[in-house]
């Protein structure tokens, strides 16, 4: 008798390359099999402590506040939006894709405004059109500018200086939040130099 072979079973690991979430290295997955340390460990703080810097070093930002959160890049959105934004606020985020419209949903769920701007599948945000949102704003109700940096679903990144400039040309106080979820690690972040009060990610993705 002879039996059919299943051609779909393909031997060793399967790695989806995709922007995630990222496929996790032996050597981490080897820590996970470890019993956790108790909370009183020293190496706890040193564990910490090193991350932050890490981050800091990413964003070339020695002096910025770091904030770790058990949550996904949807939880950090949220964090966000409950800690710079007031009930019944406003925010603008400009069109990229799936994910500013995800965040534009979100917020608005939360009970926030959201001031959208139009996008093109493939193309980064329209930077003129922030500027006319924001100009418009004469009452200056937006509270900030929430950017996604690249949207996962197109990978089409926007160039964050020229998004800067344009909102220092309005003149409009608006804060400057970036998500860096699918960028931070893989693209060159400057936060001083951007002037952005907010940059999140989150670990799933780069």
């Amino acid at each position: 008798m002879v039996h059919s072979i299943d051609s779909t079973r393909i031997p060793g690991r399967r790695l989806l390359h995709s922007p995630g979430p990222t496929p996790l290295p032996e050597a981490v997955l080897d820590a996970l099999r470890r019993q956790p340390m108790d909370l009183g460990d020293p190496r706890v703080d040193a564990n910490i402590a090193a991350c932050e810097r890490g981050i800091r070093r990413l964003l070339k930002a020695d002096a910025a506040n770091v904030y770790f959160y058990a949550t996904n890049g949807h939880g950090a959105w949220e964090a966000v939006v409950e800690n710079l934004v007031p009930p019944g606020g406003s925010v603008l985020i400009p069109g990229t894709g799936h994910f500013s419209e995800s965040w534009a949903v979100q917020t608005e769920a939360l009970g926030r405004a959201v001031v959208r701007t139009p996008w093109r599948e493939g193309w980064p945000i329209d930077v003129d059109a922030v500027v006319q949102a924001l100009r418009e704003d004469r009452e200056q109700r937006i509270v900030a500018v929430c950017t996604v940096h690249t949207d996962t679903s197109s990978s089409v990144s926007t160039d964050l200086g020229r998004l800067r400039a344009a909102i220092d040309a309005t003149g409009h106080p608006a804060l400057f939040v970036v998500d860096a979820v699918a960028s931070l690690g893989a693209a060159p972040i400057d936060m001083p130099a951007l002037r952005a009060n907010v940059v999140l990610s989150a670990s799933q993705r780069p």
